[in-house]
């Protein structure tokens, strides 16, 4: 695997608390890609637990994916866990909060599904603001051409941009109360 460059760290975003899902494992499989060839030394692992379960799944999302990524030998030692949120907006803000800006990781490679590049780098950068630079996997490939979207994340994309508009780039705590409340109505 080529990296086109070295990221200060790797969030890894959260699917299922399953390590056996075909989702986290390609996920996963990307991650330890990435980490072998050298394209970071820290994998950011960001999943909790749904808030609308009654019982909890015996792992978080975080956890699975740390599993996953132990059995395709990256060291234990170069994973951290943020299990506090719940999708995606969540993930960004736990993720900026509890380890970006506290170890100043500026770099950022986050690793996504393929369905979903273009919304992911629109709330990272929405999330993060500019003094952050972003790479979101899967790579589109070749990197001089336009990012096709998927149709569905094209959807996903429009509804966030009108809905969250109004809120500034790297307003991570405008961003998550923002959030809260559209998802309250």
């Amino acid at each position: 695997m080529t990296v086109p460059h070295y990221h200060d760290v790797l969030i890894v975003l959260g699917h299922s608390h399953s390590f056996d899902d075909p989702t986290v494992r390609q996920r996963c499989d990307l991650a330890a890609g990435i980490f072998q060839a050298g394209g970071t030394a820290q994998v950011l692992l960001s999943g909790g637990y749904p808030k609308d379960l009654d019982i909890k799944p015996v792992r978080s999302q975080a956890e699975a994916m740390r599993y996953a990524l132990i059995e395709r030998d990256v060291p234990a030692s170069s994973l951290f866990m943020e299990e506090k949120s719940s999708q995606l907006v969540e993930n960004l803000y736990f993720c900026k909060t509890e380890f970006l800006l506290p170890c100043s990781w500026f770099d950022v490679g986050i690793v996504t599904s393929s369905n979903a590049i273009a919304t992911t780098r629109w709330f990272a950068l929405k999330m993060l603001g500019s003094q952050y630079t972003v790479e979101v996997y899967p790579p589109i490939h070749p990197v001089s051409e336009p990012i096709p979207i998927d149709p569905s994340d094209q959807v996903t994309l429009l509804e966030a941009q009108a809905t969250y508009r109004t809120v500034q780039d790297g307003d991570h705590q405008g961003l998550k109360e923002f959030n809260h409340q559209f998802n309250e109505n």
